[in-house]
Order: structure tokens, then C-alpha cells, then sequence
């Protein structure tokens, strides 16, 4: 930079008063840049991927795949298990048009997300007619001919009931060639677990094993290897112990009294959740407090864990006890990539396990400091979401920390600050689930009505609306007939086209034409408008009108909150899935 040229503005702060980043470059880039870092590890060009360079263990199952073998992959979410999947089924449909592939999901919610990615991915023309490249077949719906498909996306139960067919067993089972197990994990329930045990001998065909939380893989691979070898088949397992994207654990704390005016606009220039307040950060390993287990394998630090974790063990360290020298992030390169801080988390974790297994080691001391941010914090006296532009105000409700119906709107509130929504909640009772979003409704419609029973801006636009109906209805609704002219383009009324533009245009510019007083208020509804037409909500409405369907799940549509479980209306559960892909519901 050149300082001594001179700058046709005068700037506010003086070149000689900017101070450099006090960090160094290694520094930084631990605390501010682990999202942004270089992910590659060893990928490398394949021809038989056009669209990335995949990593080492992507091309390994590449090579399985194309040599017929069964593999069981163990791998993060994010780390590009689907891939996998959508290679094995463009090898079957070029195959030729008989050979089948099935993919065998856990949930309906899942068979629907992969049926839809399925139609949109591949296309194929058939010679014969009653063929499809796609079906799907669940206990309560069928999509295209199950029978007349390469591939087939259904249920454990309904692939148990197909394989066992006396009519399938000389036709359809013999064209599957290849089975994909996607969450095979769902081995270990209660209820379904034994539908899978029997899938998984019945396969007359190599099988693709799908899993990012099984526990014990060797264990359940030897297994596995003895029921493939039965069939005729060898299985090959491959794992991949690193998430493409880091996750950032945090716990929530409400505020004791919460007032609630409008769902509040997100601040500019803000990333992640930390120093949000309420929100206190948890480090993985403020997690080993049961040192009998060890560090499980899928514990993971992001490159900050890894920076707060090494100053931490330098504070406690000890004569007996000393963190080694070349542990100092100075050693790493000026720019740092994914590569290189798993390699340097290992190294942490391995030394961090060696003070675990002692018991006058400085561990716990290490694992109480970084416990402090999550422990030490405390839940704010108070928290008022209210839009800038909003000056009604509501009466506080006390808080009570344990009680989700109360402690749900104030954390998206919260979330909604920091552009974090769209959310997930879990929870495994599915009365709660409905419970909550009632709750979070009523909340939403109080504070509105409380907002147009006093705002004075409202008023005034429900009075310029009504304005605007009376005028319109005073309006002559027909033009005066004009003789049609030969050869000029008329309607059937004598109105040109040219004038009904006009008309149009005019009738589009009012601030009026598309106002509906009943429709929910901005800063009222999570919804995100720009993600949804209006005539597309309403073919919804229209489609779910006659499902008996209580009011409250139509209208929590529109204010951009939705309720998925088993239980619910399957109509309801795809107008769900649907409108939360497209990014509406929040």
C-alpha cells in the first residue's frame, strides 16, 4: 500500500492509526476461517465423476461398485454418502432396461426426499410401454408401477413383503441387482430391527450398507460379512471419519421474563451464534466427563476447538505433564487447510488421551476449564424481540426454563437475530410437537391483534383499504360497448387490449390490489414469502381442505411453521416436506 499517495477523499481514520492484526496468520485462521479452509484431503480427477474431484475413500467405493461387491460404508453426514447412491443407480438404468436397483429408507419422510431427487436427477425412454425409471411403494401410497421399475424407493416391510412374494420370485426378485441400505443403523431398534436382520439375509444381491452412527462398525461388518459370504458375496466396509461441515454445539439458557412484540429483523454482518446472549458455546471435550469410556471415535473438533483446546492443556501443564513444543499451531502453514488440522487434532486427542488414563494428570482440570463458558453462564434477567419499526408493546410472561412451550418462541427469536433459521426441533413425543406449534401460533396471533388493536399505522391502512373497496365497487365494472372495427384486435366487450393493460397496470400499481387484512402481518410469521407463490398455497389449502384437518395445522402453514411425525396427515406431512425444501417454511 502506498501511503505517502494522496487519496481524493479524507478518510476518517488516518492510515498511521490502523494497527495490525495482533494474531498471527496461523492464529486467525484457527479462530475465524475453520468454515472457509481448503476441505480437500486426497481428491483427485476420476473420470467416472465429472462434477468434483472425490476423495480417496469415494473412489475406493467407486471401485467396489464397479467390481459387483457388497460395501458397508461408515461415514458423517455431509461427507457425501449420497453420492454414492446416485453412482450406483446411473450404472444400473445404463445397464439395460430390466435390471433393478432398490433403496430401502427408514422414514416415509426420507423415501419421499430421495424419490424427488431421483426425478429430477435421471431420465430414461423405454421401448416397451409400463416401464418407469422411478417408483415408490410404501404402506400407504404408490407412485408409479413398483413392479415396472429400475428403481425402487420403499420401506424395510414393504421390500420384506416383495422378496417373500411366491409371484416375485421367479420374476421381479431376479432383476434386483443391487440394494441400498440407506441408515442401516435402524438395525438396533426394538421394532423394526428384525425386518431389517431379515432383508439383510434375504438380499439376492450385492448390497450397498449406508450408516454415519453405527457404534461399533467392526463388529457389525463381521457380521455382516458372514450373512454376504452365505449369498455368495463379499463385503468390503470403508470409512470416512471426517464431517465436511463442522458442528458447533451450543446450549440454550432463557431469559427469566420475555416480551414479545414481532419477530425481530436480522442483524447485518453477523456470524454463528456466538455471543449471542442466552446462548453459551460447548466444547466437545467439556463433554469427557466419564473418563472409563475414553474419547469416542466420532468425537471431532473444528480448527477453534482445536486453538482453545492446545492453550488450555499449555495452561495446566506440568513438569510430568508437558504439551510437546512441535503441538505450537506456529507450525502449521501460513495457509491451513481441513488436511491439515485433522492431522494436528489427532496429535491433541492422542496426548489428551494419555493424561486421561492418569489419574494425577492435569485432565480434569483441562476438562472443567473448557466446561466454563457452558457452566458459568446464566439465563438473561430479560428479552424483548420487537421489529425497529414497531412501537406497541406487550406485557412481559415469566419464563420457565424446562418448559418448551414457553422457551421455544424466545430461542427463534434469537435465531431469527442471527439469520440461523430455518430450525429442526426434535422431540420425541408427538403430542408435545403439535403442543408446541398451537403454542407458538396463539403467541403469534396475540401479539398481532394486541398490535392492530393499537397501532395507529394499522388503522390508517385498514381505512385506506376499505377506501379503496368502496371506490372500487362504485365503479362501472363494464366499459361502454364500441363498435368492433374490421380488422382491429378487439375484445368482445369493444375494449382494446391496449386499454385493458392499461387497466391492469393501473389496478397492479395500487398499494391495495394485493393487500388481504386477514393474511398474517410481516414480523408476524416466520414464513419466507419470497420462497412461496400464492397460488401455490393455495392449491395446498385447497388440496387439505377436505382431510378433516384441525384449523390450526392450515394456518401454521402460512405463518411458516409445519409439524412432521408419523402420525400426522400424509397429504399434510408432503405439503411439509415440500414447502421446507423450497425454503417457506422456517
Amino acid at each position: 500500500l502506498d501511503t505517502d499517495g494522496k487519496l481524493s477523499f479524507e478518510p476518517d481514520l488516518h492510515l498511521n492509526e490502523i494497527k495490525p492484526v495482533a494474531s498471527a496468520y496461523q492464529e486467525f485462521q484457527l479462530l475465524h476461517c475453520g468454515p472457509y479452509m481448503d476441505r480437500n484431503l486426497d481428491s483427485a480427477p476420476d473420470a467416472r465423476v465429472k462434477s468434483f474431484d472425490p476423495d480417496g475413500w469415494q473412489r475406493k467405493v467407486l471401485d467396489e461398485l464397479d467390481a459387483d461387491r457388497s460395501i458397508f460404508v461408515v461415514a458423517p453426514t455431509s461427507a457425501g454418502k449420497t453420492f454414492i447412491s446416485f453412482y450406483a443407480m446411473e450404472k444400473i438404468l445404463r445397464k439395460n432396461d430390466d435390471s433393478v436397483l432398490v433403496y430401502v429408507a427408514p422414514t416415509k419422510a426420507l423415501v419421499n426426499q430421495i424419490g424427488a431427487e431421483v426425478q429430477a436427477r435421471f431420465t430414461k425412454k423405454y421401448r416397451h410401454a409400463g416401464r418407469s425409471v422411478w417408483a415408490i411403494h410404501t404402506r400407504d401410497y404408490r407412485i408409479n408401477n413398483p413392479s415396472g421399475c429400475q428403481i425402487l424407493v420403499t420401506v424395510p416391510h414393504i421390500l420384506q413383503i416383495m422378496l417373500l412374494s411366491p409371484s416375485n420370485a421367479k420374476a421381479w426378485s431376479r432383476k434386483v441387482k443391487c440394494i441400498i441400505f440407506d441408515e442401516i443403523h435402524s438395525i438396533g431398534q426394538a421394532e423394526d430391527g428384525v425386518v431389517w436382520e431379515q432383508l439383510l439375509l434375504l438380499a439376492p444381491c450385492p448390497i450397498i450398507a449406508l450408516s454415519a452412527t453405527v457404534g461399533n462398525p467392526e463388529q457389525f461388518n463381521a457380521w455382516l460379512t458372514s450373512t454376504q459370504q452365505s449369498s455368495g458375496f463379499d463385503v468390503t466396509m470403508i470409512t470416512h471419519q471426517h464431517r465436511y461441515s463442522d458442528l458447533r454445539k451450543f446450549i440454550y439458557k432463557p431469559p427469566r421474563q420475555f416480551v414479545f412484540n414481532g419477530i425481530p429483523k436480522t442483524s447485518f454482518g453477523t456470524l454463528g451464534l456466538d455471543g449471542l446472549d442466552g446462548l453459551a458455546f460447548i466444547h466437545p471435550v467439556a463433554s469427557l466427563v466419564n473418563k472409563s469410556r475414553g474419547i469416542p471415535q466420532d468425537l471431532s473438533l473444528e480448527a477453534r476447538d482445536c486453538l482453545v483446546l492446545w492453550r488450555c492443556m499449555c495452561r495446566f501443564q506440568t513438569e510430568d505433564y508437558p504439551v510437546d513444543k512441535e503441538l505450537d499451531p506456529i507450525h502449521l502453514p501460513k495457509v491451513i487447510r481441513k488436511a491439515h488440522i485433522i492431522e494436528w487434532e489427532k496429535q491433541l486427542k492422542r496426548l489428551l488421551q494419555s493424561w486421561m488414563l492418569r489419574e494425577d494428570s492435569p485432565f480434569d482440570r483441562v476438562v472443567a476449564d473448557l466446561g466454563k463458558p457452558m457452566n458459568d453462564s446464566k439465563s438473561p434477567t430479560s428479552y424483548v424481540s420487537q421489529p425497529e419499526e414497531q412501537s406497541v408493546t406487550t406485557e412481559a410472561m415469566g419464563i420457565e426454563a424446562d418448559d418448551l412451550y414457553q422457551t421455544t418462541l424466545p430461542l427463534l427469536c434469537k435465531l431469527q437475530e442471527r439469520d440461523a433459521l430455518p430450525a429442526i426441533l426434535f422431540n420425541y413425543d408427538r403430542n408435545k410437537c403439535e403442543g408446541i406449534c398451537r403454542t407458538i401460533m396463539k403467541q403469534l396471533k396475540d401479539a398481532e391483534n394486541a398490535m392492530k388493536n393499537s397501532s395507529p399505522a394499522w388503522k390508517s391502512k385498514i381505512r385506506g383499504y376499505e377506501q379503496y373497496l368502496a371506490n372500487k365497487s362504485k365503479q362501472n365494472p363494464k366499459k361502454l360497448a364500441v363498435p368492433k372495427k374490421k380488422g382491429k384486435a378487439n375484445d368482445d366487450e369493444g375494449t382494446s387490449k391496449a386499454d385493458k393493460m392499461q387497466d391492469l397496470a393501473s389496478e397492479e400499481a395500487n398499494p391495495y390490489a394485493n393487500f388481504n387484512p386477514d393474511a398474517p402481518v410481516e414480523n408476524f410469521h416466520f414464513a419466507n414469502i419470497a420462497k412461496g407463490e400464492v397460488d401455490e398455497l393455495a392449491k395446498i389449502h385447497k388440496d387439505l381442505k377436505y382431510r378433516k384437518l384441525d384449523p390450526w395445522m392450515m394456518e401454521s402453514l402460512t405463518r411458516g411453521i409445519g409439524v412432521h411425525h408419523a402420525g400426522m396427515n400424509r397429504k399434510y406431512r408432503q405439503a411439509v416436506e415440500m414447502l421446507f425444501r423450497k425454503g417457506f417454511l422456517r
